[in-house]
């Protein structure tokens, strides 16, 4: 389930994919895990946050081979010590990088 304040993004997404049909993305999940491993349940979590954001583009018309996604767990934390609720939200998130294009 995406989260409400995701919607408006999730749909700017698809409205570029959809304009820019030779774009190839990769979606990257990650995860809030301070002072953690980074293990295999961080992994998961954040491949499936990736995985669910790739199934919302193919469910609107987008080409499964335009889209790669990988999971980082908390690997790539933006804020590896999260001094507050919005620095531990921010490393819980999904990032859209071009491929090619």
């Amino acid at each position: 389930d995406f989260l409400p304040s995701a919607k408006s993004s999730l749909k700017a997404l698809l409205d570029f994919m959809i304009h820019n049909k030779k774009v190839v993305i990769e979606v990257e999940g990650h995860v809030n895990g301070p002072n953690e491993r980074n293990t295999n349940a961080y992994k998961e979590l954040s491949n499936n946050r990736a995985k669910a954001v790739k199934a919302y583009l193919i469910e609107n018309g987008i080409d499964q081979n335009r889209i790669k996604y990988v999971g980082y767990g908390n690997s790539q934390m933006l804020f590896p010590q999260p001094k507050s609720e919005r620095e531990h939200s921010a490393n819980r998130r999904v990032e859209i990088k071009v491929a090619n294009n």
